[in-house]
């Protein structure tokens, strides 16, 4: 979304990354969220029929508790898919990916196509609040660099503008 010397602020869309793959293991884990709570509304009618049974004395406590621990299994296995699906939507959030700061984009560091790792740099963005420059000294002038307390720098596209360097 972004070209080299584009500045950008905090928040921009520099890139996005193809998002299909998120979106599959979402439907996918949305289907055994599905699953899970069907096993637990049945666990759970299951234990009201148990329960029933065992008010009659028709089955054993040991046989109704071991009923009442498939509800909870049920119960934590639907809580555990309810949490892998919430972590697979913030994946699928992290196909859109914004500028951590404002600055200018210095390189692009990916081409449309390639594949990505996780933590991989994309986009390369400089602050616009800091500047550096690198300045060519000749070597035969570098001792009289090195011995002046102070130094007057002029650019050669702006030779009017003067800057004073340490």
């Amino acid at each position: 979304s972004v070209e080299v010397g584009d500045l950008v602020k905090r928040g921009t869309e520099i890139a996005r990354l193809d998002p299909q793959d998120t979106r599959l293991q979402s439907d996918a884990i949305q289907s055994q969220l599905q699953a899970a709570q069907a096993e637990r509304v049945q666990a759970q009618s299951d234990l009201e029929r148990y329960r029933v049974l065992l008010d009659k004395k028709c089955i054993s406590q040991a046989e109704f508790d071991r009923r009442r621990s498939v509800v909870d299994v049920a119960l934590a296995r639907k809580n555990e898919v309810k949490s892998r699906l919430a972590s697979s939507h913030n994946q699928t959030q992290y196909t859109l990916l914004r500028a951590d700061q404002e600055g200018v984009v210095t390189a692009i560091e990916a081409e449309s196509g390639q594949v990505v790792n996780a933590g991989q740099p994309i986009v390369r963005i400089a602050r616009t609040d800091e500047s550096e420059a690198v300045i060519s000294v000749p070597e035969n002038r570098l001792g009289e660099l090195r011995q002046a307390k102070s130094v007057i720098v002029a650019l050669w596209a702006h030779p009017d503008k003067q800057y004073s360097g340490a």
